[in-house]
């Protein structure tokens, strides 16, 4: 990976501005998404006879859970010393399918 040439302070400082890109996307998602829903309201699902708002929340709730997710992602990488345990490489995920018996 083209981040691992980096010195470990500036990879962990890209890595984080990377991280805030995306969190800044799913908060565009998020507000964005919510507005869709809320202008969903006045129509109905022919095939289900609901209101379309509750279908078209699924946008903004997802977000929401990733942004949820991204936080804490970010919060332990700033703890996190080792590159490979931030960039998830591929010796990690080997050793968490050795040890878990997992196949992804």
């Amino acid at each position: 990976m083209v981040i691992k040439k980096f010195p470990r302070k500036i990879a962990k400082i890209l890595i984080f501005i990377s991280n805030g890109f995306v969190f800044y996307f799913l908060y565009i998602l998020a507000k964005y998404g919510f507005k869709m829903a809320e202008g969903g309201k006045v129509q109905l699902s022919t095939a289900l006879n609901t209101s379309m708002k509750w279908w078209l929340m699924a946008v903004p709730a997802s977000a929401v859970i990733c942004m949820v997710m991204l936080l804490c992602k970010m919060i332990l990488d700033v703890r996190r010393e080792n590159l490979d345990e931030i960039l998830m490489s591929e010796e990690v995920v080997d050793t968490v399918r050795r040890e878990e018996g997992l196949d992804f």
